[in-house]
Parts: structure tokens; sequence; C-alpha cells
């Protein structure tokens, strides 16, 4: 008896259809992972440049203002240019100074533009903002107020003054103030027309107790710019 044996056309085919469709995903997987990663690296190129945009711009604000009544030490250079070859003039007051390094003295609040120029031909402008400095702060015994120690009180000799977190050097000058206190419920003052205590301002100190108030006031000071201040009075309690 002859067995007739059975046959499956193209039985290789489901195979082949696997393999191809692993494939497929393989590479689909393998472009979405690259996608990922080629995004994390660009957002983080977007980050980094943002981050140095703002620096520039933190530094830029910083350097752009100009102080009336003071030297402001200014570099200027242009890419391209000898320094040795600029020329600068400023619309609101005077710089002098060469080669990239300058001095400016602004006069009025506002600002200023300063022009650039090499050989005669103009190069560029630069605006500048212009602004009063800010007063200075008054001190006894590098103190402000609060309690204090008579003895160390009256080791002090003078009224001194600081601008808090600047960084020109600027000298100001104390031209007079006014110590009170209270006696058998009465005001009593003593005035120096100087940063110097005086030996009546001094007595008054030594006839206090402790417990009482010792008040620095009418504080004035003038600055480079001529200017007669008012400033912060500085009241002590005696320990």
């Amino acid at each position: 008896m002859i067995t007739k044996r059975k046959t499956y056309p193209n039985s290789s085919m489901p195979v082949l259809t696997i393999i191809t469709l692993a494939a497929i995903l393989l590479f689909v997987a393998s472009c979405t992972g690259g996608n990922k990663e080629a995004d994390k690296v660009k957002d983080e190129n977007s980050n980094a440049a943002t981050e140095n945009v703002q620096e520039v711009s933190e530094e830029s604000v910083r350097t752009n203002i100009l102080y009336i009544g003071v030297n402001n030490p200014l570099k200027i250079d242009v890419p391209g240019y000898e320094v040795s070859d600029l020329e600068v003039i400023i619309d609101n007051g005077k710089i002098s100074g060469n080669n990239g390094e300058y001095n400016v003295n602004p006069i009025v609040q506002g600002t200023a533009i300063i022009t650039i120029s090499s050989k005669g031909e103009e190069i560029e402008t630069r605006e500048y903002v212009v602004e009063a400095v800010s007063d200075p702060v008054a001190k006894v015994g590098g103190k402000t107020g609060g309690e204090i120690n008579k003895e160390f009180l009256l080791e002090q000799d003078k009224v001194t003054v600081e601008i808090e977190n600047f960084t020109l050097d600027i000298e100001f000058r104390i031209t007079a103030f006014t110590i009170s206190v209270t006696k058998d419920g009465n005001i009593v003052e003593e005035m120096s027309d100087s940063n110097i205590l005086t030996a009546k301002q001094k007595k008054l100190i030594e006839s206090q107790e402790s417990g009482q108030i010792i008040v620095f006031s009418d504080i004035q000071s003038i600055g480079p710019d001529g200017a007669i201040r008012n400033l912060n009075s500085v009241e002590f309690t005696l320990q």
C-alpha cells in the first residue's frame, strides 16, 4: 500500500514573518532610545546656554552704573581696534585716561552716553546709568545702636561713616553731631562741629547710669560731591 505524504507549501513563511517583525521592533526601539538621548542632550545644552545668558546679563547690569561725585574706573576696548587709537567722549561729566583705562566723573543723575571713535571715525556709543551714591551709615565704635558698655563708649573719640555693600573707595566726612541724654527729667544736649567727641560730650556720657539712653543725632556728613547729608541717629542703652 502506498502512503502519500502531506506537504505544506511555503512552510518557512511564518518563521520569516516573525523574524522580520522582531527586526522592525528592535529598529523602532533603537530609534526611540536615540531620540530620547538626543532630546536629553539638547535640553542640557539649552539649559547651559540659558544660564550663560543670565550670567552675562547680570554682569552687564553690575558694570553699567556710574556714580556722581567719584572717580568711576572704566575699561574700554573694541575688538579689531588698538586701544591706543581709541578716542572717548562723554555727554554727562568728564572722562580722562587713555589706552583703554579711564576715569569717569558724571555730574547729573540719569544716563551718560560715551562715544568711542578711532582716528576720527565714530565706532559706537555706550549708554550708562548715572546714580547718586547712597547715604553712608553713621557708627560709633563700629555700632549703629543697641546696648553698650559705658567704659567702651567713653573710649571712643569720634563718629565714623561707612557705605555698606559698596565697592568704590569713597570718603565721607562727619561735619557735626549732637549727643543728648535725659537728666532729672530734662533733655540735655551737647554739640560737636566735627566728627570728634568733645570733652563736654564725654562728661555728659560719664554722668549717665546703667539703663539710661544716650542718643547721637543730627549727624551731618559731606561726600566728594560736596552735598551735606543728614545721617541716621545712633541710640545706645548703657549696660
